[in-house]
């Protein structure tokens, strides 16, 4: 579990809380996870800010 507080882009917006049950591929891509309003990630962003992961073979 990942839990990341980052600050929205105006104050007083309600708050938001998201879920997102992702599947975990290793093909070593950077896979977008959250991301601005009006994008195409799973989850939304309220500030300018992206965010990605990846997984790995050993």
């Amino acid at each position: 579990m990942l839990q990341i507080f980052i600050r929205p882009r105006e104050q007083y917006l309600s708050p938001n809380v998201q879920f997102f049950d992702r599947k975990i591929t290793r093909d070593g891509a950077w896979n977008l996870l959250a991301g601005p309003e009006n994008t195409a990630s799973p989850l939304t962003i309220r500030e300018a800010t992206y965010l990605y992961n990846a997984h790995f073979d050993k």
